[in-house]
C-alpha cells in the first residue's frame, strides 16, 4: 500500500476558476509533479516553471534563470507537501507569470503498486499558451462576449477558432497520464542542457508502432501534433521549424484516420502498403499525401470529396508512392514528383526572364529621344526656297537663263 495526496490546484486571477483536483504518489518527484499539472491543466510545457512553499524555492535543473532556487528533481512530494495545510505556489511562464495555488486536501491509501496520478474533478478549460496572463486571458474573455464586436475576432484569433473557456474533461486527462510512458518515468525527471520538453512526456509515439486507438484518440489535436515532432526530432527526422509543424499536421492527420478506421480504406491501405514493402512510418507519409493533395482541393472548391479521396486509397500502392517520374503520383490526385516539379520551376522562372527582357526593351524604346522638329518660322522659310527654286527651273527641269 502506498500513500496518495488529494491536491486541488487552481489558477490565481482568473474567475470563473480553472482548477483540478488531484490523485498523486506521495514518492512523486516535484520534477513529475511539474508534468504532471502540466498534463492536468492543459499546458504544453514550453516554458521555465518553478514551486515556491514559504522561503523555499525549487525548479528545473541545469537552466539559467534569475531566482536562487534548487533543483526539483531531488525532492518528491511528500517532502514538499508532508502535511495538509500549507499552499504551495506553482508558478509557470515567468513572462505571462501563470501562478497556481497547490493545497492539499488530504491523503488517502492506496493498493495499487504503483499508482499513476488521477484527475477526479475539476473546471473550465486551459487559457492558451502566450495569450498575455492573468488579465489579459481576463480582458480576452470580455470580448469572445461580445459577439457582435470586432474585439471579439481579435479574441478568436488570440485563442483559436475552437476554443472553449468552458470545456474540461477529467476522463481526457486520464486518458493523457495513461499515455505517459510508465508509471516509473513519473518518479525521474532528467533535463539536458538545450532539450526540448515539449510533449515528449505527454505520448511517446513512435511511427513504427501502431499507437493504441482509445489512447491516440483520446489525446486532442495538439497533444498529438506535438508527439510528432518530438518523434521526428528525436529520431534526427526533422529540424524544429515551421516546415515541421505543417508536416506534423499531416502526418497526425492519417494517424488518425487510420485509428478511427474512418474512411476504412485508410486502414486498409496501411496494411496493404506494409505487405507491400514500406515500413510504418513510410505508409503514414504515403496516406498523409493523398490527404494533402485533397485538402489543396478542398480549399480551392470549398468542399472535402470524401469519396474521391476513400478511391485514391484504394488505388495508393508503395510503388506509385515510391515512383518520381514526371508524371502524378496518382493521377489528377497527388502531386507531381520531383522532376515535374523542377521542370515547372524551371518553365515558370524562363517565363519570368522572358517577360523582363520585353519588359526592359520596351522600357528602352520609350528612352529615345524623339527627333526634334524644326520651328514653324524655319518650316516656312525653308518652303518658300523650295518654291523658288522651283520657279526657276524650266518645265522640263532646265534651269531658265
Amino acid at each position: 500500500m502506498r500513500s496518495v495526496y488529494q491536491v486541488r490546484i487552481g489558477l490565481i486571477g482568473i474567475e470563473p476558476s480553472i482548477w483540478r483536483q488531484l490523485w498523486v504518489p506521495q514518492d512523486l518527484t516535484l520534477a513529475g509533479l511539474h508534468h504532471v499539472l502540466q498534463i492536468a491543466m492543459g499546458w504544453r510545457d514550453r516554458a521555465e516553471h518553478r514551486f515556491e512553499i514559504g522561503q523555499r524555492r525549487m525548479g528545473m535543473g541545469g537552466h539559467k534563470i534569475a531566482w536562487q532556487v534548487s533543483d526539483e528533481s531531488g525532492a518528491v512530494v511528500s517532502d514538499l507537501l508532508s502535511k495538509r495545510g500549507p499552499i504551495v505556489h506553482y508558478i509557470y511562464d515567468f513572462r505571462c507569470n501563470w501562478e497556481h495555488e497547490l493545497l492539499v486536501e488530504g491523503i488517502i491509501t492506496s493498493h495499487e503498486e504503483r499508482p499513476l496520478p488521477r484527475c477526479i474533478g475539476g473546471e473550465r478549460a486551459c487559457p492558451a499558451e502566450g495569450c498575455g496572463g492573468p488579465t489579459s486571458y481576463q480582458a480576452l474573455m470580455a470580448a469572445l462576449a461580445q459577439r457582435r464586436s470586432e474585439l471579439h475576432q481579435i479574441a478568436r484569433q488570440r485563442l483559436g477558432a475552437r476554443f472553449d473557456p468552458a470545456a474540461f474533461d477529467a476522463a481526457q486527462v486520464n486518458a493523457r497520464f495513461a499515455a505517459a510512458v510508465s508509471p516509473e518515468w513519473f518518479e525521474t525527471e532528467i533535463y539536458e542542457e538545450g532539450a526540448s520538453t515539449s510533449t515528449g512526456w505527454l505520448f511517446e509515439y513512435d511511427a513504427a508502432r501502431d499507437p493504441d486507438p482509445e489512447v491516440w484518440l483520446g489525446l486532442d489535436q495538439g497533444d498529438r501534433n506535438l508527439a510528432i515532432e518530438e518523434y521526428h526530432v528525436r529520431a534526427n527526422l526533422h529540424r524544429r521549424s515551421a516546415d515541421l509543424r505543417a508536416h506534423a499536421v499531416l502526418h497526425m492527420a492519417a494517424e488518425t484516420h487510420v485509428a478511427e478506421n474512418d474512411p476504412p480504406q485508410a486502414r486498409a491501405a496501411l496494411a496493404r502498403l506494409l505487405k507491400q514493402g514500406l515500413d510504418r512510418h513510410q505508409a503514414i507519409h504515403a496516406i498523409g499525401t493523398v490527404l494533402s493533395e485533397h485538402l489543396g482541393r478542398a480549399v480551392r472548391q470549398d468542399y472535402f470529396d470524401h469519396v474521391a479521396y476513400a478511391r485514391d486509397l484504394e488505388n495508393l500502392s508503395a510503388d506509385i508512392w515510391r515512383s518520381e517520374a514526371g508524371r502524378s503520383l496518382i493521377p489528377g490526385v497527388m502531386r507531381k514528383g520531383p522532376r515535374a516539379r523542377q521542370a515547372k520551376i524551371e518553365a515558370r522562372a524562363s517565363a519570368r526572364r522572358e517577360q523582363d527582357k520585353r519588359r526592359r526593351a520596351a522600357a528602352k524604346q520609350k528612352q529615345k529621344p524623339k527627333p526634334r522638329s524644326a520651328p514653324a518660322g524655319q518650316r516656312k522659310s525653308e518652303r518658300q526656297k523650295t518654291t523658288r527654286r522651283a520657279a526657276k527651273k524650266g518645265p522640263g527641269g532646265t534651269r531658265r537663263t
